[in-house]
């Protein structure tokens, strides 16, 4: 008898068991019902066009200090440019230009060194300075045209 249970109805508990897990968890059929998979889209990137005479607020140099790969503290000094769309735009910016650095220290805060060894993670940094600016002026998406890293120093 204890053959039976251990041979038998202990390996079918089992596998029954780990069914409905996989069922229940929606990874076997199960659980898709009424569920709406929820996608969060990011905004497509503007294609900013060659202007003759492009207008640019330059923001006031942003230091702040990173980490390096050995846990050492380096200064990192960044020029930031936001082009606009037209001049009046320019007093826009410098009235919010605290909050516009603000926004960008925080989010450099996070970086370590390793973010600024190469062009693509200096270009996926730029993304994420861009990203940054167009949600503070969001409600003037359209004054925004882009932001560019001008200069990133490291001492």
């Amino acid at each position: 008898m204890k053959k039976i249970l251990l041979f038998v109805l202990l390996p079918l508990m089992l596998l029954g068991g780990g069914g409905a897990g996989l069922f229940f968890s929606g990874m076997l059929g199960g659980g898709e019902e009424g569920v709406e998979e929820q996608v969060e889209e990011k905004p497509k990137r503007r294609v900013r066009e060659l202007r003759e005479n492009p207008i640019y607020f330059e923001l006031a140099d942003l230091v702040l200090s990173v980490r390096d790969d050995q846990d050492r503290r380096r200064f990192m000094i960044m020029k930031v440019a936001v082009e606009v769309d037209q001049e009046p735009d320019v007093e826009k910016i410098k009235i919010r230009s605290d909050e516009v650095r603000d926004r960008i220290l925080v989010l450099m805060s996070r970086q370590e060194m390793e973010t600024l060894n190469t062009p693509e993670r200096i270009y996926t940094l730029r993304e994420a300075v861009e990203d940054t600016v167009f949600d503070l002026f969001a409600e003037d998406e359209e004054m925004i045209l882009g932001v560019d890293i001008r200069n990133v120093r490291v001492q």
